[in-house]
C-alpha cells in the first residue's frame, strides 16, 4: 500500500499537535478552576491537593495561571502562590496592585496563616512578595492594623508558637509593615503590648505621610 505524501504526514503530524494543545488547555483550565475553588474556599497551598498538581505540571501552565488572575479576590491567591513557586519573574508580569489586593484579601478573610509564616517569628509566601513590592504595599495594610480577629494556623510547632502570641490579623499587619520599613522591634509576648506598638507604628506612619 503507497504511504501518503509528505504533505499528508505534516497535516497529520500537525493535527495531532494542535489536538495534544487542546487537550493539554482543558487540563489546564480544570486544574485552575479547582484551585480557584480551593482558593475561594480559604485552603492553604500546603493542604490543597490541586497546588500540588498544578506545581507537578511545570512550567508550561505558568502562562495559563497568569492570564486566569482576572480581578483582585482571593479566588486568584493560590494562582499567585503557585506562580511564585515555579516562575517569580512571571509572577512580577501581574501588577503590583492586583497581588496586594488578592494577598490582603486572603488575609483579611481568615485563611489559615501558615502560607505567611508566623508573626513575631519569620515571614513565608505572600509576606515575602509584599515586602518585595515594599512601601506601595503599606496603605493597604494599614486598615488591619486594626483587625483584632484571630490569626488561625494549624499545624504542631508552628500551630503551638502562634497560640502562645495569640497572634491577630493586625499582628501580621504589623509585622509585615515592620518589614518592609525595615525596622527592628521587639515582639512582644503580649497581645496588649502589642497594641501599644501598633499604636506607636501608626505615628511612625503618619510622620514619613504613609497614614
Amino acid at each position: 500500500m503507497a504511504c501518503g505524501s509528505v504533505s499528508d504526514q505534516n497535516k497529520a503530524a500537525e493535527d495531532g499537535t494542535v489536538m495534544n494543545t487542546f487537550r493539554e488547555q482543558r487540563n489546564y483550565d480544570k486544574l485552575i478552576k479547582k484551585l480557584e475553588i480551593e482558593s475561594t474556599g480559604l485552603t492553604p497551598m500546603l493542604r490543597s491537593t490541586v497546588y500540588l498538581e498544578i506545581i507537578a505540571e511545570g512550567v508550561n501552565i505558568v502562562p495559563h495561571l497568569v492570564s486566569s488572575v482576572q480581578d483582585t479576590t482571593v479566588k486568584h491567591y493560590l494562582a499567585l502562590m503557585a506562580i511564585a513557586e515555579m516562575d517569580s519573574g512571571a509572577l512580577e508580569s501581574i501588577s503590583e496592585e492586583t497581588r496586594i489586593k488578592i494577598y490582603l484579601d486572603a488575609l483579611q478573610k481568615g485563611s489559615p496563616h501558615n502560607d505567611w509564616g508566623v508573626a513575631g517569628e519569620y515571614l513565608s509566601g505572600a509576606s515575602l512578595d509584599l515586602v518585595r513590592i515594599g512601601k506601595k504595599a503599606i496603605p493597604s495594610l494599614i486598615p488591619l492594623l486594626n483587625d483584632t480577629a484571630v490569626a488561625g494556623i494549624w499545624g504542631s510547632e508552628e500551630a503551638t508558637v502562634n497560640e502562645h502570641y495569640q497572634n491577630r490579623v493586625c499582628d501580621f499587619a504589623y509585622y509585615l509593615i515592620l518589614h518592609i520599613l525595615d525596622r527592628v522591634e521587639p515582639y512582644s509576648e503580649k497581645p496588649a503590648e502589642r497594641d501599644k506598638a501598633i499604636d506607636s507604628l501608626k505615628q511612625t506612619l503618619r510622620e514619613i505621610n504613609l497614614m
